[in-house]
Order: C-alpha cells, then structure tokens, then sequence
C-alpha cells in the first residue's frame, strides 16, 4: 500500500507541477498580448503625431520622445517575456517527452522501382 500511495501521491505532485506551469504559460502568452496591443497603439500615436505636425515646426525629436522611449521600453519587455515563455514550452514539452514514451516509427519500405 505503501508503494502506491507514493506512486499515486507523485502521480498527483506531478499534474500540480503541469497545472501551475499551464496558468504560468497562459499569463506570460495573455502579458504578451497586452504589451504588444500598447506598442501598437504607440506606434499608431506617432503616425498621428507625424500627419498632424507635418509641414510645421512642431515636427522636432521631442513631439515623438515620450512614445519613442515608451516603445522601446515596450520592445525590450516583449523580448523578455518572450524569452520565458519560450524557455517555458521548452521545459514542458522535454517534461512531456520523458512520460509520454514516443511510438517508434515504422521504417519507410523501399519502392518497387520495377513495378512501375
């Protein structure tokens, strides 16, 4: 009994595991979204900004500043979180292959060339 407790109990630490990295997987994918959305919206602000203070002397590097270090900041961001997310589907997937024994695959038959 002891035995199968401990299995059963491994059994159970081991979903735990896969469910929290799932959810973590989930909010990294949903902050990335966000943060692409908001450095979309940047991006479409500075088009604005150039159509109107085009032609005008308005048109100088400190209309654009605030957007300009905001989009890098976000570019950075998204890099980074990236980074995890990809290091994450990395881990889970080397996790999974080490349960999940894989099917060997059967051998490709060679062709007939004299049937043809």
């Amino acid at each position: 009994m002891d035995r199968i407790g401990d299995s059963a109990k491994k059994g159970l630490d081991f979903l735990k595991s896969r469910a929290k990295e799932t959810v973590e997987m989930q909010r990294l994918s949903s902050e990335l979204k966000q943060l692409e959305e908001r450095r979309k919206q940047c991006l479409l602000d500075m088009g604005h900004r150039v159509l109107v203070c085009f032609g005008t002397e308005e048109l100088n590097d400190d209309t654009f500043r605030d957007r300009v270090e905001e989009v890098r900041r976000l570019t950075s961001q998204i890099e980074e979180l990236e980074g995890r997310y990809e290091t994450l589907k990395e881990h889970l997937k080397h996790q999974m292959e080490d349960i999940i024994p894989q099917r060997p695959k059967p051998p490709v038959p060679e062709p007939d060339y004299e049937s043809y």
